[in-house]
């Protein structure tokens, strides 16, 4: 009997990602559905069928949703975009009581993740090391990190509005023209993502870690694959304390000294989700498995390491009708 499952924001890198992990493999009948707010959604081509639905800071967005699943008979959710992730964390009991499994992080691991303050906040309370961080109200009240200083939006997305001030000057203009910003200290190393996976009660399965030689509007375009044990630890450690399950991915920089930063958590696939595929860990698929009651055995440091990604186009053609 075939699975159906819904993949939301189908266009985007994360719901193709998500949509070919799931069509590509031969292990479980999935029937895969896109909804995007688009009608020229990449995602409808690649999957078994698309819906238009509103964006979700619409009152009607959960409603759209729910009438679907009805309709299609869809038992799993993958939310992948950032501005759905509270909202449907925020409604997966309810669509749960309907017998229609979200795959989303708990409420308060979204809320904590999108406020870059309560991040650095809550890593200072753990233990945790992160780049110093200071609000606007707290420039000439609190000492200044050293150049060069990142601002970005306290709640934002991917790199969008993030910038480099090299100087005192730059720091004066980009503190005015990022809104709600904060500021952290830049620090200079290797960038890690960290892919991780748990059961859906927090126990883990596996982390990979991928360096990030490139990136372009905040997602890898190229990158290797290491397995290091202080980063499968790191990651390890970072999901549990931050309750990072069933699935995220944990942003980190490794200084010159060694010391890793963490820099963010999404609670969600990554844009390189394919690479973690291509490594051998597919998430989505194991997380159908799990759902379908399947025992997912830990599989840490069970990919291919040194696995170069390189990322380019590519286009699909198709008739209007």
């Amino acid at each position: 009997m075939s699975l159906t499952v819904l993949v939301t924001c189908a266009g985007s890198m994360p719901g193709v990602a998500v949509i070919n992990a799931l069509k590509e493999q031969k292990e479980l009948p999935v029937r895969v559905l896109g909804a995007d707010m688009s009608p020229h959604s990449a995602g409808f081509v690649l999957a078994d069928g698309g819906h238009v639905v509103p964006a979700a800071s619409k009152p009607d967005f959960i409603p759209r949703i729910r009438d679907l699943c009805c309709k299609e008979g869809v038992q799993v959710i993958f939310p992948v975009f950032d501005l759905e992730l509270q909202v449907f964390a925020d409604h997966a009991k309810a669509f749960s009581s309907e017998g229609i499994r979200v795959v989303s992080n708990p409420p308060e691991v979204v809320r904590l993740a999108k406020d870059k303050l309560l991040t650095a906040r809550r890593c200072e309370e753990l233990g945790v090391l992160v780049p110093p961080t200071l609000l606007k109200s707290d420039l000439g009240r609190k000492s200044l990190p050293a150049f060069p200083l990142i601002v970005k939006p306290r709640s934002g997305q991917g790199s969008a509005g993030v910038h480099l001030a090299r100087d005192q000057r730059e720091l004066d203009f980009f503190v005015d023209y990022v809104d709600n910003p904060v500021i952290q200290q830049c620090i200079e190393g290797p960038e890690f993502t960290l892919d991780v996976l748990t059961d859906f009660e927090g126990n883990l399965i596996s982390v990979v870690p991928k360096e990030r030689l490139q990136v372009k509007g905040g997602m890898q375009v190229k990158g290797r694959t290491v397995k290091d044990p202080q980063l499968l630890d790191y990651g390890a450690d970072i999901a549990r304390k931050f309750r990072v399950f069933p699935r995220g991915n944990i942003q980190c920089i490794r200084a010159t000294d060694g010391r890793l930063f963490l820099i963010e958590i999404n609670p969600k696939f990554a844009a390189s989700l394919p690479f973690t595929v291509a490594a051998g860990v597919n998430a989505p698929l194991l997380l159908l498995k799990m759902h379908l009651g399947q025992k997912v055995p830990p599989m840490l440091g069970q990919f291919t390491e040194g696995l170069m990604m390189l990322r380019c186009w590519r286009e699909l053609y198709l008739r209007e009708s």
